[in-house]
């Protein structure tokens, strides 16, 4: 292309020399080629910055290019400058990219669903078991906050999801046997991972946060740290993850309201880590995240999804398990994604809540359960827990498939 480019030049330059009329026709033409191939170019770049989720020209906003009204610092591609607009309406974002060569000008435009323009989180689901996977992410994230929940479908002894190496595009995960007796089956684990901060999309409100903690609660010791809630809930929803593993000893999360069998409120918020009855309560300082969602049903873009806290009648691996969870509002078909996490800590043994079988869901319901380890004694049966329970119909968040067409400039 280059090399035509060129050869155009040289037939400019002679028209210029030969006929005056014709030249100019000549020169807006190569001009609107140029504008065009720097139109494309913008559109490539916003494209970039929705698939990565950052603001790489820092103009303001994901998935726009120099939109800063200014056209003295417009990206420039060879002799053509470039600027690329986001409107974002209920459900979709328009990005609009238009290129310009001193008197010509062209622009495309594309339309893509809201959740795939820069929301700031992405789900999925992996088979793992005792060996570390490594999860590839999509997007990319500045201090990423990482939630998995497991079903247990495979495994006879009590598994807890353990996160390690989380960084911009990707994480670690494995399952864990508490007291590390054995090595776990694969399973099928639900991921979520969400960029820090607070977010209200589609009338959807949720946030993320990690810190470093220095505290494991344990059946004699149940405190927590305290937090604080970025946004206003009416009826939060918490999901949560120790994610790191400086120590190869097992710990789990954990959270709670005003006391520990209160579920978090729209006031009161501790998390923390925990082993349970392990004898051994030493542990090494850990970063734990959590996710909050207000409780409701929505759509994210196109995806469907709930956030709900059960009632509190979630028992233990060896009662009779599954305990049913129902959402809002019923899918159209079974989600793919379930998250789980036990709201409080009724039962002074300490446990962690994991999702009952494959598919764990139907289209109105979850199926949890509450395990517990088996360290200290091998009984697995556990008091009535709330859990709460985010799920998705689907995987969300694939990069962007963009399809433009042409528009007046």
């Amino acid at each position: 292309m280059v090399v035509l480019l060129l050869v155009l030049n040289l037939i400019v330059m002679g028209m210029v020399m030969t006929g005056g009329g014709d030249s100019a026709i000549s020169v807006l033409n190569v001009d609107g080629v140029r504008a065009m191939y720097a139109t494309e170019a913008g559109m490539n770049m916003a494209l970039r910055e929705l698939i990565v989720n950052l603001d790489e020209d820092t103009d303001g906003t994901v998935g726009s290019i120099s939109d800063d009204a200014n056209d003295a610092n417009d990206p420039v591609v060879g002799t053509a400058a470039v600027v690329v607009s986001r409107t974002d309406g209920v459900t979709n974002a328009t990005i609009r990219s238009r290129g310009r060569a001193r008197d010509a000008a062209r622009a495309i435009e594309t339309e893509l669903p809201l959740d795939r323009c820069g929301i700031p989180f992405e789900t999925g689901t992996v088979v793992a078991g005792g060996t570390p996977v490594t999860i590839d992410l999509k997007k990319r994230y500045v201090n990423p906050v990482v939630v998995c929940t497991p079903h247990i479908n495979n495994n006879t002894v009590p598994i807890v999801p353990r996160v390690d190496n989380v960084d911009a595009d990707s994480f670690d995960l494995r399952l864990q046997e508490p007291g590390d007796g054995t090595t776990p089956a694969s399973e099928l684990i639900s991921y979520m991972v969400m960029e820090s901060g607070s977010w209200t999309v589609n009338g959807v409100a949720f946030e993320a946060q990690r810190y470093s903690s220095s505290t494991t609660d344990q059946d004699n010791s149940w405190v927590g740290t305290v937090q604080s809630y970025l946004q206003t809930y009416t009826s939060p929803v918490v999901l949560g993850q120790v994610m790191t593993e400086n120590d190869s000893l097992w710990s789990a999360f954990w959270c709670r309201g005003s006391s520990r069998s209160a579920p978090p409120s729209n006031t009161t918020i501790w998390t923390g880590k925990h082993v349970a009855e392990d004898s051994n309560v030493a542990r090494a300082i850990e970063t734990v995240g959590f996710i909050v969602f207000e409780t409701g049903n929505g759509t994210i873009g196109t995806v469907a999804m709930d956030a709900r806290l059960s009632a509190d009648n979630v028992l233990g691996m060896s009662d009779s398990p599954p305990y049913n969870a129902p959402f809002n509002t019923s899918f159209t078909t079974t989600p793919d994604i379930i998250l789980a996490t036990m709201a409080a800590m009724d039962g002074g043994n300490g446990g962690w809540a994991l999702v009952h079988g494959e598919p764990g869901a139907t289209t109105a319901l979850a199926q949890v359960v509450v395990e517990e380890d088996q360290i200290n004694d091998s009984e697995r049966n556990h008091t009535s827990e709330q859990v709460g329970v985010v799920a998705f119909e689907e995987a969300t968040l694939t990069p962007p498939v963009l399809v433009w067409r042409e528009v007046a400039p």
